[in-house]
């Protein structure tokens, strides 16, 4: 064979081996208490690291998995990392729960968030507390198994930790202490990491449990986070590509939160998918909610269920000059129970886009979808629109679609982008004047197919307000083919000159007007109609 007949198997043998998947590694990280283990090289559950700075991320690869073992709960150096380095494209670095041996969970440390909520400890050592969630399992000396009669005994190993009914129990190696006091957050950080997947991982009790900063193709699958001051997921600066699927996620300040925090707010998160989670007991900050999104474009928060949200159940914030919020479909979720039980919340909205205050650029919040959720029990809007309409592509900033809003305060409450109320001396005009005022001229959005009933009485003026719409234009604007259950159930607040202030103070002072004489005046809500409550 010559030789360049040699070369072309050796470029074919070359070649192949740069096709042929590489081994993924597997490597192994086990609670402080009883390590070291073994070698401590990492490389397996009896020679796995033992501490957080033990962790060689540089011999980690792509596609490699670190397997979190056991229940750490030793303090910063036993429950908190730093991701030291990122996956690729299809092969992701991957921190697992899943661990063969023994599950893993990270608590932050020796305390439980909010202190003063547990009471005890018992004659067992253990501190309760009163829980809504379920659980099956007992977690003891850093190990998870069944949980079964008796397992919570002074006999049982500390750490423990465990839910049984509505009560949540954890008996401590150490004193009790305040996670806020001793500032141990978050439990994973991922910066300027990408393609970095946390699977199958219990995370509780700390500041913020996930945060993620700058980094690409982030996914959170089959987690259980429990137990954050702040967020249980943060997402920061720009961090596009990600996805959070098939999680529980409850006891929070803020369920999931992108926030932008760029220069001028310009930070972005496009292209997420945030689905089938379990999202619940948000509260303890003004402004809690299950979801919240600063700025983004194409990205769906669909199926999740969503309830006991203390704030709003799903927040999209006016984008801040230089950022947007293009093509994001809200679709297929379940709300409930958006309720004000005086922890914190302040506005008890299922879906608020934009909030209220100042608009922006009009043109920075286009295509966007809200369509085919089901939101009940709301104490305030079931859908609060504060919405604007491109002035260069005139489309919609919102389309609502096929939405079943029942037993909320209003079904549909919108305003037209404008501030409540006018400037006046003591007060000045808090928005930049220009964006208010083509916001104004330009709402802009489509709201069809709804169903909207069983509101609930308001304002001392009009019993049952159902959908509300505060506007001086309706340019843009396209309602129809929605059905209204029960009397009351579609007001038409007119604004006009006479009705300034918050709606709340001027409701007696504008014209109200019902579905007909909306249809005569307007030309809208064609196919629309009103039935009896069912």
């Amino acid at each position: 064979m010559n030789r360049r007949g040699v070369r072309r198997i050796l470029a074919v043998f070359a070649a192949l081996l740069a096709a042929a998947p590489v081994h993924a590694a597997d490597w192994y990280w086990r609670p402080a208490a009883g390590g070291p283990y073994g070698t401590g090289d990492g490389r397996s559950w009896a020679n796995a690291w033992h501490l957080a700075a033990k962790i060689d991320w540089q011999r980690m690869a792509p596609g490699d998995r670190l397997f979190v073992c056991g229940l750490h709960d030793g303090g910063p150096a036993d429950s908190a990392i730093e991701i030291g380095r990122s996956g690729a494209a299809g092969r992701p670095l991957r921190i697992s729960g899943d661990c063969p041996r023994d599950p893993g969970a990270i608590l932050g440390g020796a305390g439980l968030w909010r202190a003063e909520d547990w009471r005890g400890p018992d004659a067992n050592g253990y501190y309760a507390r009163e829980h809504r969630g379920r659980s099956g399992h007992l977690l003891a000396a850093g190990r998870m198994v069944p949980r079964r009669d008796g397992a919570m005994s002074a006999a049982t190993p500390c750490p423990a930790f465990a839910q049984v009914g509505d009560v949540a129990y954890y008996k401590p190696c150490g004193p009790l202490g305040d996670v806020r006091a001793d500032g141990r957050s978050p439990l994973i950080k991922i910066e300027r990491r990408d393609h970095v997947y946390v699977e199958k991982l219990r995370l509780a009790n700390a500041i913020r449990l996930i945060e993620v900063t700058d980094s690409r193709g982030f996914r959170l699958e089959g987690a259980d986070l429990q137990y954050a001051a702040s967020a249980a997921v943060l997402a920061v600066g720009t961090s596009p590509a990600g996805r959070i699927a098939g999680s529980h996620i409850r006891d929070a300040g803020y369920g999931v939160y992108f926030v932008n925090p760029g220069p001028g707010g310009s930070g972005s998160h496009d292209d997420w998918i945030v689905e089938d989670n379990h999202i619940h007991d948000i509260y303890g900050t003004d402004d809690a909610h299950c979801i919240g999104w600063q700025a983004g474009s194409r990205n769906v928060i669909r199926r999740n269920d969503l309830h006991d949200c203390d704030g709003s159940a799903i927040t999209f914030y006016d984008p801040g000059r230089g950022a947007q919020l293009h093509g994001n479909v809200v679709e297929g979720n379940t709300i409930r129970d958006v309720r004000s039980r005086g922890r914190g919340g302040v506005n008890q909205r299922g879906i608020e886009v934009n909030g209220h205050n100042c608009p922006r650029n009009p043109a920075n919040s286009v295509g966007n979808v809200i369509r085919n959720n089901t939101i009940t029990g709301v104490d305030g809007d079931g859908i609060y629109l504060k919405t604007t309409r491109s002035l260069e592509t005139g489309a919609y900033s919102w389309a609502v679609e096929g939405n079943t809003v029942r037993e909320v305060r209003n079904g549909l409450l919108w305003l037209d982008g404008i501030w409540y109320g006018e400037p006046t001396d003591a007060r000045p005009d808090p928005c930049d004047r220009a964006n208010r005022d083509a916001a104004r001229s330009t709402p802009g959005f489509l709201f069809a197919g709804n169903t909207v009933g069983k509101v609930r009485e308001h304002f001392a003026a009009v019993k049952a307000l159902g959908v509300i719409y505060q506007s001086e234009d309706f340019s843009g604007v396209v309602m129809r083919d929605n059905v209204y259950e029960g009397r009351g159930s579609f007001v038409w607040q007119e604004r006009r000159a006479r009705c300034r202030g918050k709606l709340e103070a001027s409701i007696n002072r504008c014209v109200m007007r019902d579905l007909a004489d909306f249809q005569t005046s307007t030309g809208r809500e064609q196919g629309s109609r009103q039935i009896a409550a069912p």
